[in-house]
C-alpha cells in the first residue's frame, strides 16, 4: 500500500520514523544514565566513606606515636645517616677493596695465592704468593706503597732468601 502513496506522504512516513528511532534511542540513553548514577553514588559514597575513616583512623596512629608518617621515616633516615657521618669517622674499608687494591697493581712474574684480612683500628690485608724474580717482588711492595689507600707495606727480609722462586708474605695497612 505504500507504493500508492504520494510522495510526500512517503517522506512525512520516513520522517515520524526516523523521529520515533531518535526518540527512543535517546530515552534509552537517559534511562541508562539514570541506572547508571543510580548504581555508581552508593559505591563511590562507600569509597569516599571508608577513605575518610581510614584517614582519620592513620592520623589518630601517628599522633598518638603508633604508626610513623612516610616522611618522618625518610627524616628519621637522613638524621641517623648525618649522625652516622659525622660520629662514626671513615667508613670501614671492605676486604673485597683492598683485595681489589692489592691485585690492581701485581707486576708479571707474581702469583698471589692467598689473602687475609683484618679489620679493627688497623686495617690490615696479608697477601701471600711466589715470587720469580727479588726485583719484582720490590716493584710490587712500592706499587702498593704508592696506591692512595695504603698506609704502609710490611714486606719482611724473609721475603728475599733465594733468589728465584721465592714464596713471600707481604702485610699490607690501609689508611
Amino acid at each position: 500500500m505504500r507504493n500508492l502513496l504520494p510522495y510526500s506522504e512517503k517522506e512525512t512516513i520516513d520522517r515520524l520514523r526516523t523521529a520515533r528511532m531518535l526518540t527512543v534511542a535517546l530515552i534509552s540513553l537517559i534511562l541508562l544514565a539514570a541506572l547508571l548514577c543510580l548504581l555508581l553514588t552508593p559505591t563511590f559514597l562507600t569509597i569516599n566513606s571508608r577513605h575518610t575513616l581510614w584517614q582519620g583512623e592513620i592520623q589518630r596512629l601517628e599522633d598518638s606515636g603508633v604508626a610513623v608518617s612516610a616522611a618522618a621515616l625518610e627524616a628519621h633516615a637522613l638524621r641517623a645517616k648525618t649522625l652516622k657521618n659525622e660520629f662514626a669517622g671513615p667508613e670501614s674499608y671492605s676486604p673485597i677493596s683492598a683485595i681489589v687494591v692489592a691485585r690492581s697493581v701485581v707486576p708479571a712474574g707474581i702469583t698471589l695465592s692467598g689473602f687475609a684480612f683484618t679489620a679493627g683500628v688497623d686495617r690490615t690485608l696479608t697477601i701471600q704468593g711466589v715470587v720469580t724474580t727479588r726485583d719484582v717482588l720490590q716493584a710490587y711492595a712500592d706499587a702498593l706503597e704508592k696506591h692512595p689507600t695504603v698506609a704502609m707495606v710490611d714486606n719482611p727480609v724473609t721475603n728475599y732468601l733465594k733468589q728465584r722462586d721465592n714464596e713471600f708474605t707481604l702485610t699490607v695497612t690501609f689508611k
